[in-house]
């Protein structure tokens, strides 16, 4: 079991506390911030082009990718949350540098 823990550095959640108040996945940049106020920090990861296609019909869109980083203190696990699309997709619990 303590393999188990050490080999995994960072866990996902479909949800993340912030005060008295939740965000989940899907959840806006402008909620997210709204909940929980700024983050620590911003990094743009990139973007990914989206391609959808019927009948003859093509459509194109781009995403960018952002994660943004909270720390809630010496005794928590940082926690990094990705957003696409101006989307929350995914929350990760990190063990602190």
């Amino acid at each position: 079991m303590l393999t188990l823990v050490l080999a995994a550095p960072a866990w996902a959640a479909d949800s993340l506390r912030c005060g008295s108040r939740l965000v989940t996945l899907g959840d806006s940049k402008v909620r997210v911030l709204d909940v929980c106020g700024e983050p620590l920090a911003r990094e743009v990861l990139g973007s990914r082009t989206l391609h959808q296609g019927t009948r003859g019909f093509f459509l194109e869109s781009t995403e960018v990718v952002e994660r943004w980083t909270y720390d809630a203190g010496r005794t928590h696990f940082r926690r990094e949350l990705t957003f696409s699309g101006g989307r929350l997709v995914e929350i990760e619990y990190v063990d602190k540098p």
